[in-house]
């Protein structure tokens, strides 16, 4: 039998059996799986997630579960270097790896590489997208957040600011907005595409009068946004989750 390949990938939508398939792949070859999964690094993160049980964690070893806190942020640059990393680890084990998930980014992070951001300046991360890409006007900046349940958008706000640091923590004004087609359409593709039912996603207008996405949040916080519109998110949000964790009581259901 020729040797193991260094890694192989399971990637698809949520309830499209990955991970039933997967243990049944570690039945049959010398595999470890590594998760591909935004939300199971997340510690204590147990609904909603479908989490490998521990009866399966024991029947085939799983890594990049559990791994950090809910306040500790995790990137896809820090996954791709946690994947490629255990990768090297489980081939010197004499083992393949199984790269099992649908969090389409981190897969991308891994295979193609994440482009360079713009050095730094007095705050980090998302924001050097909104100095770069953003435009601002006569009344400063301006962009949106949509957050996105379960396939459809519940509720929008625009945030304006007179730098680019539109968030509403460093300053940012939310504003009651009535998002078009377009934002809605984008957001739900984003949240999609990043492998998250439930996500904040933040989108502005580039210079050439194109949406842009700037950031698919797993854990959005939407008190600003609950300011300003008139939908009752918190209920909406629980009754989505319910949904969630009642179609995967449902015979049959598989994560």
């Amino acid at each position: 039998m020729s040797a193991a390949p260094r890694a192989m990938v399971l990637a698809g939508p949520t309830a499209s059996g990955k991970s039933a398939l997967a243990l049944v792949l570690a039945d049959a070859l010398p595999l470890e799986i590594v998760s591909v999964d935004s939300a199971q690094v997340y510690r204590g993160m147990d609904i909603g997630t479908a989490k490998p049980s521990a009866a399966e964690r024991a029947r085939v070893p799983h890594h990049l579960i559990d791994i950090v806190e809910p306040s500790q942020r995790y990137s896809a640059a820090r996954f791709a270097a946690d994947a490629a990393r255990l990768i090297g680890e489980i081939n010197a084990r004499g083992r393949a790896a199984l790269l099992v998930g649908g969090t389409m980014l981190y897969l991308k992070a891994l295979l193609e590489g994440l482009d360079d951001l713009p050095e730094g300046d007095a705050v980090a991360g998302v924001y050097y997208l909104q100095r770069y890409v953003g435009v601002g006007g006569d009344d400063g900046f301006r962009d949106f957040r949509l957050l996105v349940s379960r396939g459809r958008v519940v509720a929008a706000m625009a945030r304006q600011a007179a730098s680019w640091v539109t968030n509403v923590k460093q300053g940012g004004r939310p504003m009651a907005v009535v998002a078009g087609n377009d934002l809605k359409e984008l957001a739900v593709r984003a949240a999609g595409a990043a492998g998250a039912s439930f996500a904040g996603v933040d989108i502005l207008y580039g210079a050439d009068g194109r949406p842009t996405v700037l950031e698919v949040n797993s854990m959005p916080a939407w008190s600003g946004l609950q300011k300003v519109t008139r939908e009752r998110i918190a209920p909406i949000l629980a009754g989505d989750l319910i949904a969630a964790l009642a179609a995967q009581a449902r015979p049959g259901a598989q994560a």
